[in-house]
């Protein structure tokens, strides 16, 4: 049989196994120096480019068998396919994997593209992904890595979904965020260009935070910032009974407040139950402590109610006001009505050391007199004018104190006139 009686084209070849077509080809290339041109004949041919109008389809129906196996020992790819504008590469399959690649130590499959995406995946299952990535190892599932744009973008046009949602069945943080860089820079940022929420955290665990954060520099752990006048940098919430916000240090403040503002406070607290705005307490220290430079350590104030109240057990003040320097400790002050109410059900007021009243003084009654006036005072009709002799004077003593309501004054009389001047204490009560 000549060869050109008893040859079979490639086609039929193929269509019989590659063990075949491999033997035939070695065979071709052993008896032929020059190979013919490609396409001629409707021939595939190696080591040369080949045109065709019509799709080539090469089956095998072995079961677990590949169906074309190509190998590059030269550094070169296994398989390259291009496109004008379709897809490079298609890999389909009913149930298993469309496309699959594995390399020892590189990149399993690599996309590259000029001005699209590298690699696309697309899923039309509500369970299945886009694009799933798995390590059995101790790496990453998926890395996103970018010279100058972000690592990784989730994009969903849900309103209940997340665009970018991170889970961990093994007890770990579900999102981790880490940068090197420096001041300013968070290692995770959220922001929301419409109305809502930039960033959220939720928990169902009664002792878990639904947001925390830690700073093992000795920075801030959470930081909040706004620029409106009517928000907050930093907002808790509870729904339930629980602290809204909660602040705790082992040695230093629980919770600091800082304004720049005349008008603002540092920490405002604000009650609309009718409860107290700002409660402090203490195991043994201060409850409530409050320190200024040049202002009020501690200001209260109040419309209907008390603007200072405090509750106290045992031996100890329920307020207590202590000044360092030399100027007031507690001080109450009242245009119309009270500046300070002291009620006891044993002690009303006690005094420790010297007690200082502006209503009182030294009145002189001259030589020759027996009666001086003190002006200067108001008085009501509740006035109580009390007046005694600093000096004993054999039969003199004061013999009466009468106020002069309208005049603003009162008359101390003795009970007869002084060879010498002498002095007398007085002191209005009410």
């Amino acid at each position: 049989m000549t060869w050109a009686a008893g040859r079979r084209t490639r086609r039929q070849l193929l269509a019989g196994g590659t063990g075949a077509l491999a033997a035939v080809l070695t065979a071709e290339a052993l008896a032929r120096p020059t190979p013919a041109l490609a396409g001629t004949d409707g021939d595939v041919v190696l080591g040369a480019g080949n045109t065709e109008t019509n799709a080539t389809t090469i089956t095998n129906t072995a079961a677990g068998v590949d169906v074309l196996d190509c190998n590059a020992t030269g550094g070169g790819a296994g398989v390259r396919a291009t496109s004008d504008s379709g897809l490079g590469v298609g890999g389909g399959s009913n149930s298993g994997t469309g496309v699959f690649g594995a390399c020892k130590t590189g990149d399993g499959v690599g996309g590259l593209s000029v001005s699209g995406n590298g690699v696309s995946g697309t899923a039309s299952s509500a369970t299945a992904n886009g694009v799933l990535g798995t390590n059995k190892g101790a790496g990453s599932g998926v890395l996103g890595q970018s010279s100058t744009g972000a690592g990784v973008v989730g994009t969903t046009g849900s309103a209940s979904a997340s665009g970018v949602s991170g889970q961990n069945t093994g007890g770990g943080a579900g999102v981790t965020g880490t940068t090197n860089s420096g001041a300013d820079i968070a290692a995770v940022v959220g922001n929301n260009s419409g109305t809502g929420i930039g960033v959220f955290g939720g928990t169902s665990g009664a002792a878990s935070a639904g947001v925390f954060g830690d700073n093992g520099g000795g920075g801030t752990g959470v930081f909040g910032l706004t620029g409106g006048s009517t928000g907050a940098g930093v907002v808790g919430t509870n729904t339930g009974a629980g602290s809204g916000v909660f602040g705790e240090s082992s040695t230093g403040a629980g919770v600091v407040g800082t304004t720049g503002s005349v008008s603002a406070s540092g920490v405002s607290g604000q009650n609309t139950g009718g409860g107290a705005g700002v409660t402090g307490q203490s195991d043994s220290g201060d409850g409530v402590s409050g320190i200024s430079k040049s202002g009020d350590a501690v200001s209260g104030t109040s419309d209907t109610g008390h603007a200072f109240f405090g509750v106290a057990g045992g031996q100890v003040a329920a307020v207590a006001g202590k000044n360092v320097g030399s100027g007031v400790g507690v001080r109450g002050e009242c245009a119309a009505g009270l500046g300070v109410l002291a009620i006891g059900g044993v002690v009303a007021l006690e005094v420790h050391g010297p007690a200082v009243f502006t209503r009182s003084g030294l009145l002189t009654v001259a030589a020759g007199k027996s009666s001086a006036t003190q002006t200067g005072v108001a008085l009501t009709s509740a006035s109580l004018v009390l007046a005694t002799m600093q000096q004993d004077r054999t039969g003199v003593y004061v013999r009466s104190a009468v106020p002069n309501i309208a005049g603003s004054s009162f008359t101390v009389h003795l009970s007869k006139a002084v060879s010498v001047s002498m002095t007398l204490a007085w002191f209005v009560v009410n």
